[in-house]
């Protein structure tokens, strides 16, 4: 069971307010419904890197290229 779906089926939550790329997982259970924060209320999340490790770099690579830009996009991410 999704932690969203458990907090309303409990009757601890009324809702819950979630990222994007979870609304697909929760869109499977018809008791839930999945409403869209229209753009003039909505938070655009901004995410930084840091490397602190030089074993890091290939991973740091791989986040800022194309393919896991196409990743990220899949997933609902503006990327």
């Amino acid at each position: 069971m999704l932690a969203a779906q458990w907090l309303i089926a409990s009757g601890q939550a009324d809702l819950m307010i979630g990222y994007r790329s979870y609304a697909s997982a929760l869109q499977a259970h018809r008791e839930l419904r999945v409403f869209e924060i229209p753009a003039l209320y909505n938070i655009q999340a901004d995410y930084g890197l840091a490397v602190c490790d030089e074993r890091a770099e290939p991973l740091r690579a791989f986040l800022v290229s194309d393919a896991a830009r196409q990743i990220l996009r899949d997933y609902g991410f503006v990327a």
